[in-house]
């Protein structure tokens, strides 16, 4: 993989360091690079090299933190081999409001 490749991209809203270290530190953990962080005045946007991984993480932010979870893909691009749809997906998280 080369270092701008990514399948999903998880965004975090609003901004908030602790949610941001909790993502970063499971990437670590379980091997998945990030191959670009850009941070908005609203939140952050992680690009992710799995989209499994990213369903996943997702997830486990919304049963520690809390908040809501919004699930949509895009077409990427066709398979030549198999002419399978390739998609990347997005996840928005949403953190309670306090």
């Amino acid at each position: 993989m080369h270092a701008n490749y990514f399948e999903a991209i998880l965004q975090i809203r609003p901004k908030k360091q602790s949610i941001l270290e909790f993502v970063r530190n499971d990437c670590l953990r379980n091997g998945i690079m990030i191959s670009k962080e850009i941070s908005k005045d609203f939140g952050y946007d992680l690009y992710l090299s799995s989209r499994k991984y990213t369903v996943q993480v997702s997830k486990k932010l919304k049963k520690s933190f809390g908040g809501t979870l919004t699930f949509s893909k895009t077409l990427h691009t066709r398979n030549r081999m198999s002419s399978k749809l390739v998609y990347r997906i997005t996840v928005l998280y949403r953190a309670k409001q306090f």
